[in-house]
């Protein structure tokens, strides 16, 4: 719960802090970037976890590896990701544009800032399952308090500079690095279970 709590203030933190600072309108365009490119991600990768939580839990129960299906669930949903988000970074203001209006200019510069984390944050997500399944939970939420300082960094920045674009870019490279952490950390976990299972 308390994972949860500070996962759910950290991403809500650019909409509580900057609307103090900044014309509310700057404030819709990053949150209607956010919720078509975001949302859509959550469902996907809370589906891939409840799936790959009940499986790899019954294969640590069996001593099976997990590296391999990992790996190959890992490489079959970037070959399909990527090349969608390429696409969509450069063609994601005139697509916004299309669908929302002419006062929706200036939606895809958030977009192309929220799309490196939004990839690293399905692959990471989808693993997150690997937190329960090895006790590692702690240390997951460690991750949680460093993505929020980071955050909190990031946002002073570019409130101090008056630069409301700067500060979502800032916010997103910051959370596109501790997410790209955390799934490391996942990933090794996995890789650590496989080399210990006997030869």
């Amino acid at each position: 719960m308390p994972k949860e709590l500070v996962s759910s203030f950290s991403a809500n933190l650019p909409f509580l802090w900057l609307s103090v600072h900044f014309d509310n309108a700057l404030i819709g365009l990053f949150g209607l970037a956010l919720t078509f490119t975001m949302r859509p991600v959550g469902i996907l990768a809370n589906a891939f976890e409840k799936v790959f939580y009940a499986s790899y839990s019954e294969k640590v129960r069996q001593h099976q590896p997990l590296w391999r299906d990992t790996l190959r669930f890992t490489l079959a949903l970037n070959a399909v990701v990527v090349p969608v988000v390429v696409v969509a970074f450069f063609f994601a203001e005139p697509l916004f544009t299309f669908l929302f209006g002419a006062k929706w200019v200036g939606t895809g510069y958030y977009v192309r800032c929220i799309i490196p984390w939004l990839v690293v944050l399905l692959n990471a997500n989808s693993l997150a399952f690997v937190a329960n399944i090895f006790s590692t939970q702690r240390i997951d939420f460690f991750f949680q308090i460093a993505q929020l300082l980071l955050r909190i960094a990031a946002l002073w920045v570019g409130i101090n500079q008056g630069n409301f674009r700067h500060a979502i870019l800032l916010f997103c490279a910051v959370s596109t690095a501790v997410q790209l952490l955390q799934w490391g950390w996942y990933l090794l976990q996995l890789h650590r279970h496989d080399r210990r299972l006997p030869q």
